[in-house]
C-alpha cells in the first residue's frame, strides 16, 4: 500500500500559495485556498491513518 500522506501535504501548500497569489485577481481565491488546503489536510490525515493502520497489520 503506497502512502499519499506527502502528495497531500505538498497540494495543501500549493492551495495555500494558490490563494494568496491570485487574490488580486480572482475575488474569492483566499477562501477558495484555505477551503482546498483544509480538505487536502484532513486527506493527509486520513490517508496517514489508513497507512499506519495497514502497516500495523502486517507487523502483526
Amino acid at each position: 500500500m503506497k502512502n499519499y500522506t506527502p502528495s497531500f501535504m505538498i497540494l495543501s501548500s500549493a492551495a495555500l500559495a494558490f490563494g494568496l497569489g491570485f487574490k488580486s485577481i480572482v475575488p474569492y481565491a483566499m477562501l477558495i485556498g484555505i477551503g482546498l488546503h483544509t480538505i487536502f489536510l484532513l486527506c493527509a490525515a486520513y490517508s496517514l491513518g489508513k497507512y499506519r493502520a495497514h502497516a500495523s497489520q502486517l507487523d502483526s
